[in-house]
C-alpha cells in the first residue's frame, strides 16, 4: 500500500494550440494571486469534497481520501483518521493509520496499541500501525518490520518495505538490500527499490532509472513516480523523456508531476489539456485521431489534477474547480486535494460545525454546494490489476494504467 502522491474532467474554452505557459483561457498570469475572498470560495467546496468522500460507500475512494486529508488537514483530519482504523477494508484501515502516523494525532495512541496487542489484525494493517506508533514515539513493535519483510503474503512484505523507508532509519538499508537479492515479486522489488531511494540509497537511483526507462507500464508509472518523490536530481533527465510527445500520457502526466516536484513547471499546458482537452493529448502522442473510453479519460485528468497540485500557481484551481462537480470519485479527491494545496494559505479558523452528509466533524462548514453522493465511483473502471501482485492502496489505484488504446 503506497502513500499518495503515488489514476480523473474540466470544460475550459481551450482549444489544442491555443494554450501558453502563462494564460489558460484568460486565466491570470503564471504566479498570480487569489484575493482572500477568492482563494477561501475555492478552498471550502475542496475540503467539503474531501471530508464527503472519506464517507464514500466505495473503499476505493475513502483510502485516497483518508490520505488526502492526513496530507492537507493535519491533525484536524484526526477523528476522521481515528474512524477509519474500524473501517471494515484493510486498505482503508491502512490509510488511516498511515495517516495519523503523518500527523502525528496522538488521541489514536490508545486504539494503535489495542491493534498491536490484539494481535489480529491483518499484517499489512500492522505494518501501518508500526509506522504510526513509532511517529508517536512508541517502538515496542518496530522490529517486526524485518520479519514481515519475509512474509509469505507479497503485499505484506511491499508495506513492510514502505514503512521501513517512511520510518527512514540507514539501519534499514541493509535488510532492504538483502531483501532486494531475494525477492521474486516483481511488485515487491520495485517497492523495495523505491523505499531504498527513501533512505538515498545510490544504488536504488539506477534501478528506478531502467524500471522508468523500459519497465512494464505500471512500473514505468511507480518509478517515475518515485523519482519525484524522492527528488533524484540523476532522474530528471528521465523525466524529461518521459514527458515528450511520442510518450504515452499517462507515463507524460506522471512525468509533468515528477518534474514539478522537482520545481519543473514544464508539464503545465499538458495537465490543463488533458484535463480540459484530453483529445488533444491523444492526437499529440499518438499522431492520429484515436476514440477514448471514458476510462481513459478519466485516468488521464486525475494524473493531470495531481500534476496540477505540484506546480504552485494559483490559477490551476480555476481549471481544477469543475471536478468537483457530479458524484464523488478518486477523480474529484485528486483535485480537492491539489485545490487545498493550491489555496493553504487561504485555510479558515472557524469553529467545528457539521457538515450534512459527511460522516465527521469538518472544521468549518463549506457552502451547500455539493451533494454528498453514494454512487460507485465511474473511476472504478479504470483500475486494471497487472499479472504481478501489487500493493493495493491509494497511489497505487492512482496509478494504475488504463487499457492500451487500439
Amino acid at each position: 500500500m503506497r502513500n499518495l502522491s503515488s489514476i480523473v474532467v474540466v470544460a475550459a474554452a481551450c482549444m489544442f494550440g491555443s494554450m501558453s505557459t502563462g494564460c489558460v483561457g484568460g486565466l491570470a498570469e503564471a504566479g498570480s494571486d487569489k484575493t482572500p475572498a477568492v482563494g477561501l470560495k475555492a478552498f471550502l467546496p475542496a475540503r467539503q469534497a474531501l471530508y464527503h468522500a472519506a464517507a464514500s460507500p466505495d473503499g476505493r475512494v475513502r483510502s485516497p481520501a483518508l490520505e488526502a486529508l492526513a496530507q492537507t488537514e493535519g491533525r484536524s483530519a484526526g477523528p476522521t483518521l481515528l474512524k477509519g482504523l474500524d473501517d471494515p477494508a484493510v486498505a482503508v484501515q491502512f490509510a488511516a493509520a498511515m495517516g495519523v502516523g503523518d500527523c502525528e494525532y496522538t488521541e489514536a495512541k490508545e486504539k494503535l496499541q489495542a491493534i498491536m496487542a490484539s494481535q489480529g489484525a491483518d499484517t499489512s494493517v500492522q505494518c501501518a500501525v508500526i509506522y504510526a506508533l513509532h511517529k508517536l514515539g512508541d517502538d515496542t513493535y518496530t522490529s517486526k518490520l524485518g520479519p514481515f519483510l519475509y512474509d509469505g503474503t507479497p503485499e505484506t512484505r511491499a508495506n513492510a518495505a514502505l514503512v521501513m523507508g517512511k520510518i527512514g532509519h540507514e539501519a534499514g538499508i541493509a535488510r532492504l538490500r538483502e531483501r532486494l537479492e531475494d525477492e521474486r515479486n516483481p511488485g515487491v522489488k520495485l517497492q523495495v527499490v523505491e523505499s531504498l531511494a527513501a533512505l538515498r540509497d545510490p544504488r536504488s537511483f539506477g534501478l528506478l532509472r531502467a524500471y522508468a526507462r523500459a519497465g512494464q507500464p505500471h512500473e514505468r508509472l511507480l518509478a517515475i513516480d518515485a523519482i519525484g518523490r524522492a527528488r533524484i536530481q540523476s532522474g530528471k533527465a528521465i523525466l524529461i523523456w518521459a514527458i515528450r510527445a511520442d510518450q504515452p500520457p499517462p507515463v507524460r502526466l506522471t512525468a509533468a508531476q515528477s518534474l514539478a516536484r522537482m520545481g519543473d513547471n514544464r508539464g503545465w499546458s499538458l495537465a490543463v489539456r488533458a484535463i480540459s482537452d484530453p483529445q488533444s493529448v491523444a492526437r499529440e502522442s499518438f499522431k492520429r485521431n484515436v476514440s477514448l473510453s471514458e476510462a481513459h479519460r478519466r485516468q488521464w485528468q486525475l494524473l493531470a489534477a495531481l500534476a496540477l497540485g505540484e506546480m504552485n500557481r494559483p490559477q490551476a484551481v480555476d481549471v481544477l474547480q469543475p471536478l468537483l462537480e457530479g458524484e464523488v470519485d478518486i477523480v474529484q479527491v485528486a483535485a480537492a486535494k491539489s485545490i487545498m494545496r493550491l489555496m493553504a494559505k487561504y485555510r479558515p479558523v472557524e469553529p467545528s460545525q457539521q457538515i450534512a452528509g459527511a460522516s465527521e466533524v469538518l472544521p468549518t462548514t463549506p457552502p451547500a454546494n455539493q451533494p454528498a453522493s453514494a454512487a460507485q465511483p465511474t473511476a472504478a473502471t479504470i483500475t486494471t490489476q497487472p499479472a504481478t501482485t501489487q500493493p493495493a492502496s491509494p497511489t497505487t489505484d492512482l496509478l494504475r494504467v488504463a487499457p492500451p488504446i487500439d
